[in-house]
Order: structure tokens, then C-alpha cells, then sequence
């Protein structure tokens, strides 16, 4: 994780005896623990609860409390609680409660608390807990950090999420800091066209100006002004969620951790290629200005991506060429074959939403540009939905595309089968 840069008028929210405290990973586990067995012994209902999305306008009625059990009593303030209890339960009724942050960090980032309500949207009271398992200090700065626990139909305990939180008090008013915007201060930067760049080491200008130019790019084709962006240069996909707060959920960790991600809110692109770089992210930062659809099927939300910027490092082809290998390799007939059929991942880098999805945006956008392939966000996210966007855009029905595609990708030239 990166350390914390010093933040000026800090004062640690702890009773007026205590000191600063920096927590050993020994005393971290222990604290799990007896987390882990007061929230195992505390729930008796167990009810399985829906993968839905919501949008920012959708209401929940589950509170949120904050278990702080695992730490002692003398390092908590009744002040603290309240506090983040209320913005916690602000966020998951999705409300943004950005005016208790500091003011440079809303000069820095609009919307502060995104990485957190991704996190928590999903808080089920019934088998989910938050809980604030660590309060400590790097250089000076106070940083909360929270876990998120599940508990299953077996009654199993797991952890969902943990994420960092900077604190401070100014002028008796406690105030949050976010963790991007800390980190940021440790980053080296420099302004590419439309493009802030925040890396660690070094900066490729020659890959900085590919990005740039394809920003222009993208534009002309979504007939507006080219997009100004953030972009977090990373190592790996872990460090690139470090550096946003988020220390663990389980995407983050990945057999293959070539990948990156995009706030669509506050249009920032993390990347996780070490690279400067990334055209696939950018995509979805134009395709998030279609603001009537918000909340588009994966096959469109991520083809259109794919089709314009490739994945993980590849393009188009070599994805369709990836798959052929699989439909091959697995022996699938064209009447087996149906596109919502095939696994999330047929392949160590390759998403079969992300390219079956490309494959439809490019047929769409071949016959009428990108406002024929904005058609397809109309939909919802659901299989019926999908094929009748198909037919709607395409004129084609579930038996026709299936065949269509599965001929495509067979027939593609391919060196490596």
C-alpha cells in the first residue's frame, strides 16, 4: 500500500491520553478473529440476498451500523460513530454525502466517496457487517480502515470488502479525506493534451501522445468535445485499487492482473498495465455521457469498449481468435452454439461478454455509426432483453445471430489456433 503524505491541522480523533497508534499485522489477525466470532455468535437469521444494481436514485431501507467491538473502548469517540454511521447510511441509500470532505479534496476529485459506495451498495443487513477494525497513523495522518463481512447460506463467515478512509478535524468539525487524493501527493504528474498523468517513476510521452490522439479520436466518432481525465498509472490492478483505498474485493486479485478500471462519476482511468496507455477505459468514460442509460447490458457496456479499444493489451482479433479456440477445443457445433451460453471467462485474458459484445457493436456501428450501436443502451440487463435489442438494432433473431457469429469467429484467420 502507499504510505500517506502529511495533512496539516490534523488531529486525531482519539480521547486526549491517547497516543498514535500503529497497528502490528499480529494484532490485526487477533482483531479479525474476535471480530469474526462476536459476528458469528450475534446473527441468527440467514437469508440469501439478490446480486441486483441500483442506480443513484434507488432507495434501501437497511441500516448500516458499525461494529467496534474489535478495538478497545479507549481508542473510540461517540462523536466518530455517529458520524461515520450517518455517511455510511447516506451512501447506501444512494445519497453522495460529499460535503464532508475536506475542500481540496472536492478541488481534486467531485465525487470522493465513489470507491465506497461501489463497496457497500449491496449492504444486506441480514448477513452483511461493517466494521472499523483498525484506527492508525502514517505520518501523522489518521486512517480508518473498515472491513466488510458476508455470511452465506452455510454460515460461513467471509470477507467481502476493506477499504481506507482519511480522517481529520478542523475547526472542531470532523471531515473526511480521501485516500486517492492522499496518495496522489506521493505520485509525480504532467499534463499530456486533455490527459493529467499521475505515475510513480517515469512517464512515456510517446505512449501519453497515442492516448491523447486517441482521445481526440473518440470524440469525433461521439460527435463532442474531447474528454479531460485523470489517469493513475499502476503496476498491476491491485496497486492501482491500493492507490484508490481499496484493499481487498474479489475481482481485485486476479490470476492474470493486466487490467484496470474507470471512474465513470469522477472521469478517472486507473491503469494496471503500466502503461500510459489504456483505450479500453476511455471508452467507457464517453459511453457514461449517454446519461438517459446508465446501467447498459454488459455485452453492450463492454463491447463497445472492446470493439474501439481492445482488452488487456489486445485487440479484437485476437480475442475472436481466442475464442475460436475454445468453440473448437470444446468441440461446440453451430447448432450447440448460443452466445449467452458460453462461460464468463473462456480464456485466461478474454471475457465472452466483452467479445461477443464487440462483435455485435461492430455490426451495429458498420450500419449506422455510433448512434445505431447507442441503441442497443436502451436495454435491460437480462437475456431476453439482449436478443431483442439484437433483433431491434440488427433485424436479426436468436437463431440467426447465433449462426451468424459462430461463422465469423470459425472462419477468422488465425496464426495460433
Amino acid at each position: 500500500m502507499f504510505n500517506y503524505p502529511s495533512l496539516n491541522g490534523l488531529i486525531l480523533l482519539l480521547k486526549s491520553n491517547s497516543k498514535s497508534l500503529t497497528l502490528h499485522i499480529s494484532l490485526l489477525y487477533t482483531i479479525l478473529y474476535l471480530f469474526v466470532f462476536q459476528f458469528l455468535s450475534c446473527i441468527v437469521t440467514i437469508e440469501e440476498s439478490e446480486n441486483n444494481t441500483y442506480s443513484l436514485t434507488s432507495q434501501k431501507s437497511d441500516t448500516i451500523r458499525i461494529n467496534v467491538q474489535a478495538l478497545p473502548n479507549d481508542l473510540l469517540n461517540d462523536e466518530l460513530i455517529i458520524f461515520l454511521e450517518e455517511y455510511f447510511n447516506e451512501l447506501h441509500n444512494r445519497r453522495l454525502k460529499e460535503d464532508v470532505y475536506k475542500v481540496e479534496v472536492l478541488d481534486f476529485i467531485k465525487y470522493p466517496s465513489i470507491h465506497i459506495y461501489n463497496l457497500i451498495s449491496g449492504y444486506d443487513s441480514k448477513i452483511n457487517q461493517l466494521a472499523l477494525s483498525a484506527i492508525y497513523s502514517v505520518k501523522n495522518d489518521t486512517i480508518l480502515l473498515f472491513n466488510l463481512f458476508e455470511l452465506d447460506t452455510n454460515a460461513e463467515i467471509s470477507l467481502k470488502a476493506s477499504f481506507d478512509l482519511g480522517i481529520t478535524k478542523l475547526r472542531g468539525s470532523i471531515q473526511l479525506v480521501n485516500p486517492l487524493y492522499l496518495n496522489s501527493k506521493k505520485l509525480k504528474t504532467d499534463k499530456v493534451g486533455n490527459i493529467q498523468y499521475f505515475y510513480i517513476d517515469s512517464l512515456n510521452y510517446d505512449n501519453a501522445k497515442e492516448m491523447n490522439k486517441f482521445n481526440i479520436h473518440i470524440a469525433k466518432e461521439f460527435n463532442v468535445e474531447p474528454i479531460e481525465f485523470k489517469y493513475f498509472k499502476s503496476k498491476s490492478n491491485i496497486d492501482a485499487n491500493l492507490l484508490n483505498g481499496v484493499n481487498y474485493y474479489p475481482n481485485m486479485y486476479q490470476i492474470n492482473n493486466y487490467a484496470g478500471f474507470a471512474d465513470i462519476f469522477n472521469n478517472l482511468i486507473f491503469a494496471g498495465n503500466n502503461s500510459e496507455y489504456y483505450p479500453h477505459e476511455l471508452i467507457h468514460l464517453y459511453t457514461a455521457q449517454w446519461k438517459e442509460y446508465p446501467n447498459p447490458n454488459k455485452f453492450f457496456g463492454e463491447g463497445i469498449a472492446t470493439y474501439f479499444g481492445g482488452s488487456r493489451g489486445y485487440d479484437l482479433t485476437w480475442h475472436i481468435c481466442q475464442l475460436k479456440n475454445y468453440i473448437i477445443t470444446n468441440k461446440i457445433t453451430k447448432e450447440d452454439f448460443d452466445l449467452t451460453g458460453l462461460p464468463t471467462m473462456f480464456a485466461e485474458t478474454s471475457r465472452t461478454s466483452y467479445v461477443i459484445g464487440a462483435i455485435l457493436c461492430k455490426k451495429a456501428y458498420l450500419e449506422g455509426g455510433i448512434k445505431n450501436v447507442k441503441r442497443y443502451f436502451a436495454y435491460e440487463r437480462n437475456t431476453e432483453s439482449l436478443y431483442q435489442a439484437i433483433f431491434d438494432v440488427l433485424g436479426k433473431d436468436k437463431e440467426t445471430i447465433n449462426q451468424e457469429i459462430f461463422n465469423e469467429i470459425i472462419e477468422s484467420k488465425c496464426i495460433n489456433k
